[in-house]
């Protein structure tokens, strides 16, 4: 990340793991190497709790984890060097899978105190929120639960960041671009809400549940670059990459080899033509274009 300019990372805790003492240690390790690692590499760390899957009578366990990440690991404090991430002068935690019509539960009204705890407990650092909720949160269309409570959820948040892999591909993005995302980003704007949507470079369901191996096609980056820019031409101020080693939905953008020892299987790798690399650069390339440091472009840069 560092070397190709990528910000910084998201780092996902599920809430399985929160009710298995041998899970918990495991992720309570990966966490402290990935925040040794974010301090000394300069690159930004961020919780996002994944609460899909949450038993909503047991909630409280992830107050009580945000609790021990603090007190135990000293997340959101490592002294001088800690690069975790912050917004508006508060350091930022994020909640994921609120709402989702494809969820057994919506988990609301439980997200609120939840929420409440992490925004206004001043002994656990009185956080800003990011949450993470379906394409139609704003007219609550069919990937939600249509539970208009959402809505009040989202006035008391920070950043609202709706996950769009699989809602369009190349020929059908201008279209959700004008009529979701520019609605979005005014809607966000008209409640003081930042807005982060999500990009992404491709997808399949083919390591997962078989079918088409390239579901939604990459086209060497130009899909992905074609997200990048409309985002930023609708204009939203943050973009979230999906995903750095996702390999189940396809949507990885870490380094990959044109050929790999497979069996019976089937191993698709990255197109002929482009680098290892390539949707690396091409991220860090998006926080530039993002930031003003190289002009705006709907073409892929030049790589030089």
């Amino acid at each position: 990340m560092k070397e190709y300019g990528i910000d910084g990372v998201f780092m996902q805790r599920f809430f399985s793991v929160l009710v298995d003492e041998n899970r918990m240690n495991h992720a309570d390790k990966v966490l402290r190497s990935a925040i040794r690692a974010a301090n000394k590499y300069g690159v930004a760390i961020c919780m996002m709790y994944a609460l899909g899957s949450m038993d909503d009578s047991k909630y409280k366990l992830v107050i009580e984890d945000w609790k021990h990440l603090v007190d135990d690991l000293k997340l959101t404090n490592q002294g001088e060097q800690t690069t975790y991430l912050f917004h508006n002068a508060r350091p930022l935690v994020a909640f994921w899978g609120i709402s989702s019509g494809t969820r057994e539960h919506g988990h609301i009204p439980e997200i609120y105190d939840i929420i409440d705890f992490v925004k206004n407990d001043k002994a656990y650092v009185g956080c800003a929120v990011h949450l993470g909720i379906p394409s139609r949160w704003r007219t609550l269309g069919s990937d939600t639960r249509g539970d208009a409570r959402l809505h009040d959820v989202l006035r008391n948040v920070d950043i609202i960041h709706p996950w769009l892999v699989g809602r369009y591909n190349s020929e059908t993005y201008e279209e959700y671009r004008q009529t979701e995302i520019v609605e979005d980003v005014i809607w966000c704007r008209e409640h003081e809400k930042s807005y982060t949507p999500t990009v992404f470079p491709g997808f399949s369901w083919y390591n997962m549940k078989g079918g088409v191996s390239d579901k939604i096609p990459r086209q060497k980056g130009e899909f992905f670059w074609k997200q990048i820019a409309g985002a930023i031409e609708s204009g939203a101020e943050m973009l979230y990459v999906a995903m750095f080693d996702e390999i189940d939905e396809a949507t990885a953008i870490m380094k990959c080899a044109h050929e790999v020892p497979v069996g019976e299987s089937v191993f698709v790798p990255y197109e002929e033509g482009i680098p290892s690399y390539h949707y690396l650069w091409l991220t860090g390339m998006a926080g530039k274009m993002l930031r003003g440091e190289i002009p705006f472009t709907k073409t892929i840069p030049d790589r030089k």
